[in-house]
């Protein structure tokens, strides 16, 4: 888990260099996977807050802000405060290998670059499926693991000071294949893999939140690639996976 001063140090980082892609992936989600009647979101380790802060502003859905590091809710609380429908999201200490959540009582749950931090993700696979709702969605977005080479290379793209909060997440991201393992330990079939990617259209459909898209992205060095995960819960299937 990061310390107080790490999670600062990452918050910096995301100013920096992602802000821009929380509108696309926060539209991506809402308008193009989920089905617009959701009534409950989870976002699982939300950190300082950004995608939170977008489906709040775009969703009347309640949403659950949700992480085990105490500082990073505090970001985010933060971060939600300039939300127009603030009143709509709930912050919550929650641990995903042992969800506080009834059976089959949320209709999504999204989380963003966090996978690799569960420390047992089939027993956490294995818990957002239980509290999903039957018709519900899982949406999972995380980076492929990268070589110590292009590790290397994505060094000349970043600030100094923000290596070694990144190195460990680059290195340690699953393949879809490890994923894929790890569905079917925990019981759950229907699901998809993507490669996470934006259509001219849905770069439109945000133009006007994405800001300027930082100068370090505009290199030719190799970037780490993402996929996003969709699980769907099918009416009538086991609430608890295997």
């Amino acid at each position: 888990m990061l310390t107080h001063d790490e999670c600062y140090l990452y918050n910096d980082f995301v100013k920096e260099n992602q802000l821009y892609i929380y509108p696309l992936i926060g539209n991506k989600i809402l308008n193009h996977t989920l089905s617009g009647s959701e009534e409950t979101i989870v976002d699982m380790g939300t950190g300082p807050g950004y995608l939170t802060h977008y489906l709040c502003n775009n969703s009347n859905a309640t949403i659950y802000a949700t992480d085990i590091n105490k500082t990073m809710l505090e970001l985010a609380k933060n971060q939600i405060n300039t939300c127009l429908n603030k009143k709509n999201v709930i912050f919550e200490i929650q641990d995903v290998h042992s969800l506080t959540y009834a059976n089959e009582s949320i209709d999504a749950l999204v989380s963003y670059s966090c996978l690799h931090h569960w420390v047992e993700p089939v027993k956490g696979l294995k818990e957002c499926y239980r509290v999903l709702k039957p018709g519900g969605k899982i949406i999972i977005i995380d980076t492929h693991p990268i070589s110590l080479l292009s590790l290397d290379s994505l060094k000349k793209q970043i600030d100094s000071k923000y290596i070694s909060i990144l190195e460990e997440a680059f290195l340690e991201s699953y393949t879809e294949k490890h994923v894929g393992e790890m569905l079917t330990r925990a019981g759950i079939s229907n699901y998809s893999f993507h490669p996470l990617e934006f259509s001219v259209e849905e770069f439109m459909e945000v133009i006007d939140e994405i800001g300027d898209i930082p100068t370090s992205m505009d290199t030719k060095e190799p970037k780490p690639q993402s996929w996003y995960l969709v699980i769907e819960k099918k009416n009538g299937g086991n609430p608890n996976g295997k």
